[in-house]
């Protein structure tokens, strides 16, 4: 599932950048038998208005989530603690929609079926991102 929060378009590019940062994911676990759920700074990514930065995290049950912000700087604590937020907060809502026994899969994927399960965890996923801008 790939959302996009601010700039619809580049989405495209976005979407490519996503398949590069789940292979340096998938890289990062098998060489460095990480256990830790927030895998950081995966790549950072060059455009022409503002450098970006493709931050990773995995789930417990293997779920990856990848989030495209701005780069403040690669060390600034605040930024790492905003990410880390952001992070478990949509884990939390995926954990929670995936536990709800009424929950289809094949619906987070299918952008024309519409369920209020599949519109509360979109509107729970925005208000963690804007919560954390």
């Amino acid at each position: 599932m790939f959302l996009n929060f601010e700039d619809e378009e580049k989405e495209l590019e976005h979407q490519y950048q996503i398949i590069a940062a789940l292979e340096i994911i998938d890289y990062k676990i098998n060489t460095t038998n990480k256990t830790e759920q927030d895998l950081g700074l995966l790549m950072p990514l060059f455009e022409e208005e503002y450098d970006l930065g493709a931050y990773g995290y995995i789930g417990i049950n293997g779920t990856k989530i990848i989030i495209i912000k701005k780069l403040t700087s690669f060390e600034e604590e605040a930024d790492n603690k905003i990410i880390k937020s952001i992070f478990q907060g949509i884990y939390n809502a995926y954990s929670k929609l995936i536990m709800n026994p009424f929950f289809d899969k094949d619906e987070l994927n299918d952008a024309e079926k519409q369920s209020k399960i599949k519109t509360s965890f979109l509107k729970s996923i925005e208000k963690v991102v804007n919560n954390d801008k």
